[in-house]
C-alpha cells in the first residue's frame, strides 16, 4: 500500500494529535507538558544555562542611536550640575569641579560618543527556559514523504503558539523565559513576571571631529574597556521575558520498526528537529517584559538617577532583537536545546508511548502475527498488516473474527437467514430403472448457525495494492467454539458442524408423469472435511481521512467442497414414500454446488449492507481513539 497506507495513517493521528476534546489522551499539547523526566518531575520548559551572543552583526545604526542617546541624557545632566554655585549634600563641590571639567573637556574639543569601531553588542542571557514548545499543533501541511525498505522518512511540520493561552501548562505562548522573579513597571499596573538573566552590553567611545578615538573626560570616572583602546563599555543586567512569533518546528522523522517477531513495534525518530521561520529568513523575538537590575557606568551617581538611561537602553534592547543576527544567534541557541540527544530521546520516547496507545486502541489487540506474503512491504506495512492479522486473530480484540460476526446486526450474521432460495434445476438421475427428476426447488428460510466459527490464517490475508485486501477465512476449526466478549455481553461461537434447517419445496416427477408438489425440511450441515471450508472476501478501502473512510466489500463467497456439506430432508407422513427418490440427489454436486450457489448470491444482495456496517465500525474506531 506503500504511501497511500502512510498519509491515512498520518492523517489519522494528526486529527487525534491536534483534537482537545476532554479526555483524549492522544492530545499532543497535553501529553507534552505532562511529560516526566527521570526525576519525576515535568520535562518541559526545556532549560539552558547560559547563552552568550557576541558582536551582533547588522547592529551599526542601532548601536550608533544607543550612542547619541546615552550622551543626549547623560550630557544635560552633567551640564546642570556645573552650573551649581552652592552645592548641597549629597552634591559635593568636587563633584560641581569635576562635571564643569567634563563639561569643558567634551565641548573644547566638539566630542562625540560612537560605538566603538567594529565592535557591535553583546547580549548574554543565563537561566532559560525555553516556554510555550508544548503549545504544537500539527500542521495541514501535507508532509514530504520518502519511503525505503526499512521504512519511511518524513518531514512534519509543527505550527507553535498553535493555541490561545488560557493559563495551562500545555498552551503557555512560546517564549524565552527562566526562573527570575521580575517586575516590569513601564506597564499599568506594573507586570510580574517570570524572565531570564540578561547582561546586554556595548563598548562606546569619545571621538573629534575628525573621528578619531580620545580618551573619555578623566573627571567622569569611566573604566576603560580593557579590550579596546580608550574605550568604555555600557552594561544594563536585568531581568527579561521575550516572546517568539513568526516561527515554526519543521521535524525530519523516521518511522521503522524496532525488534522481531511478537516483540516488534515501530518507533518514531527524531533525526532533525528545526526552529524556522514562517515567513522571510528568521523568527521574530521580542522583549515582553524588562526589569533592570543594573545599568553601568553612571557617573556622579549620587546626583544623575540611573532611570535616566532606561529609556535608551530599553529601545536599544528591542532593536538588537530585531537584528535578523541577532535573531539568527537565538534561533541556533533554540535548535541547539531542540536537536539535545536527551530532549530528543525523551520526545521520541513520549511519541512511541502514544503511537503504541493509538495502534493498541486501532487494533484492540497487541498481537502481531507472523507472515511471509508480504514480499513487496516494507517493514512498517508489513508489521501494520501482520498488527491486523494478530488482532482478527487474538479472542480479547473488538476485531476478532467470531466477535465481529456475533455483533453484526445489519445483517445479523450469526444465525445467518437466506429467504426463499430458488434453485430451479432440474436435477436428474435413474432409480431402480425410473427416470426421477427435481425441478423447482425453493428454500424457504435457511438459517445457518455456525458461521461465526471462523480463523484468519495470517498466510491466508494478502494486503495489495489499490488499498485492497483480500482474505480465505476458514470455516469450523474450533471445536469447542470459545466463549467471547460481544458488546460487553458474553456469547458461545457454535461449535462445528454449522448447520442450517430450513422449510423447502420442489417437484418431483417419476417417468413422464406429472410433476408432483412436495414439501418437508431440509437439514444443512457444514463440515471442514476437506480443511479448505471457508469464505473468500474481498475488501476495497478508499478515503485520505477516517471522516472519508469507505470499506466496500466486493466479494464475500462460502467456499465448500462435496465432501464439506451433507444434506438431508424429512417428509410428512403421507409423502414418506417420496423420500427414497429425493435422498437420491442429495449427494449430488450439482445439486449441492447450486445450492452453495444460492447462498452466495443472497450474500452478495446483502454487500453494500454489510460494506456500510463495516465502514460505520471503522469510522467509530477511529474516532474514538485515545477516548
Amino acid at each position: 500500500m506503500g504511501l497511500q497506507l502512510f498519509h491515512f495513517v498520518y492523517d489519522t493521528l494528526m486529527q487525534k494529535a491536534n483534537d482537545n476534546t476532554p479526555d483524549n489522551s492522544l492530545f499532543l499539547p497535553v501529553a507534552l507538558s505532562g511529560m516526566k523526566g527521570s526525576d519525576n518531575k515535568p520535562y518541559l520548559p526545556l532549560k539552558g544555562t547560559q547563552w552568550n551572543l557576541d558582536n551582533i552583526g547588522g547592529a551599526q545604526d542601532i548601536s550608533a542611536d544607543m550612542a547619541t542617546s546615552w550622551l543626549q541624557a547623560l550630557f544635560p545632566l552633567i551640564g546642570q550640575l556645573s552650573l551649581q554655585t552652592n552645592p548641597t549634600p549629597p552634591v559635593t563641590q568636587q563633584m560641581v569641579d569635576d562635571a564643569k571639567a567634563a563639561v569643558t573637556y567634551i565641548m573644547s574639543q566638539h566630542l562625540n560618543v560612537i560605538p566603538y569601531p567594529g565592535v557591535g553588542p553583546d547580549l548574554d542571557v543565563s537561566s532559560i527556559e525555553i516556554q510555550g514548545l508544548a503549545n504544537i499543533q500539527v500542521s495541514g501541511e501535507p508532509p514530504a514523504v520518502t519511503t525505503s525498505n526499512a521504512g519511511y522518512t518524513a518531514d512534519i511540520t509543527l505550527n507553535l503558539n498553535a493555541y490561545a493561552s488560557t493559563g495551562q501548562d500545555w498552551n503557555q505562548p512560546l517564549a524565552l523565559a527562566g526562573p527570575e522573579k521580575g517586575t516590569d513597571s513601564t506597564t499599568n499596573p506594573p507586570t510580574a513576571f517570570d524572565g531570564l538573566g540578561f547582561t546586554l552590553k556595548q563598548c562606546l567611545c569619545f571621538v573629534d571631529k575628525q573621528m578619531n578615538i580620545v580618551a573619555p573626560p578623566p573627571t567622569l570616572g569611566l573604566t576603560l574597556s580593557s579590550d579596546h583602546a580608550n574605550g568604555f563599555d555600557c552594561l544594563a543586567t536585568g531581568i527579561a521575558l521575550l516572546t517568539l512569533s513568526n516561527a515554526k518546528v519543521v521535524s525530519g522523522t523516521t518511522v521503522t520498526v524496532d525488534g522481531t517477531g511478537s516483540s516488534a513495534a515501530l518507533q518514531i525518530g527524531l533525526n532533525t528537529v528545526q526552529l524556522v521561520a514562517v515567513q522571510g529568513s528568521t523568527p521574530t523575538f521580542t522583549l515582553q517584559n524588562l526589569q533592570y537590575q543594573s545599568i553601568s557606568p553612571v557617573p556622579f551617581p549620587a546626583y544623575i538617577n540611573t532611570s535616566i538611561f532606561y529609556a535608551p537602553w530599553s529601545q536599544f534592547f528591542k532593536q538588537v532583537l530585531s537584528t535578523g543576527d541577532a535573531a539568527q544567534l537565538l534561533s541556533t541557541q533554540v535548535n541547539n536545546a531542540l536537536m539535545d540527544p536527551g530532549n530528543r530521546g525523551q520526545v521520541e520516547k513520549l511519541l512511541n508511548q502514544q503511537l503504541k496507545s493509538a495502534f493498541d486502541d486501532i487494533f484492540g489487540s497487541t498481537q502481531v502475527a507472523g507472515s511471509t506474503v508480504d514480499t513487496d512491504a516494507n517493514a512498517v506495512d508489513k508489521y501494520l498488516f501482520d498488527r491486523a492479522r494478530g488482532a482478527l486473530n487474538d479472542p480479547s480484540s473488538y476485531v476478532y473474527l467470531p466477535a465481529l460476526v456475533l455483533g453484526s446486526t445489519s445483517p445479523v450474521m450469526e444465525p445467518y437467514t437466506a429467504v426463499n432460495l430458488s434453485i430451479p434445476g432440474p436435477f436428474t438421475t435413474s432409480i431402480m430403472g425410473q427416470n426421477i427428476a427435481l425441478s423447482g426447488i425453493v428454500l424457504q428460510s435457511l438459517a445457518i448457525q455456525g458461521l461465526s466459527n471462523l480463523i484468519a490464517p495470517p498466510n491466508n490475508i494478502v494486503f495489495g495494492t489499490n488499498q485492497q485486501a483480500s482474505a480465505t477465512l476458514l470455516l469450523g476449526t474450533m471445536n469447542p467454539g470459545p466463549t467471547v466478549q460481544v458488546k460487553g455481553s458474553p456469547r458461545t461461537v457454535p461449535s462445528p458442524p454449522a448447520t442450517a434447517s430450513t422449510p423447502f419445496t420442489l417437484n418431483v416427477q417419476v417417468n413422464q408423469n406429472a410433476p408432483i408438489p412436495l414439501s418437508g425440511t431440509l437439514n444443512l450441515s457444514l463440515q471442514n472435511n476437506s480443511n479448505t471450508l471457508g469464505i473468500q472476501t474481498t475488501l476495497n478501502a478508499s478515503g485520505d481521512t477516517p471522516d472519508d473512510l469507505v470499506l466496500t466489500y466486493s466479494q464475500i463467497l462460502l467456499v465448500a467442497g462435496d465432501k464439506d456439506v451433507l444434506l438431508t430432508i424429512s417428509l410428512p407422513d403421507d409423502e414418506a414414500a417420496y423420500a427414497m427418490f429425493i435422498n437420491a440427489f442429495l449427494s449430488q454436486s450439482q445439486l449441492i454446488e447450486q445450492v452453495v450457489s444460492a447462498l452466495n448470491g443472497c450474500i452478495k444482495d446483502n454487500l453494500q449492507q454489510i460494506s456500510d456496517a463495516a465502514t460505520q465500525f471503522a469510522r467509530s474506531a477511529l474516532k474514538n481513539l485515545g477516548q
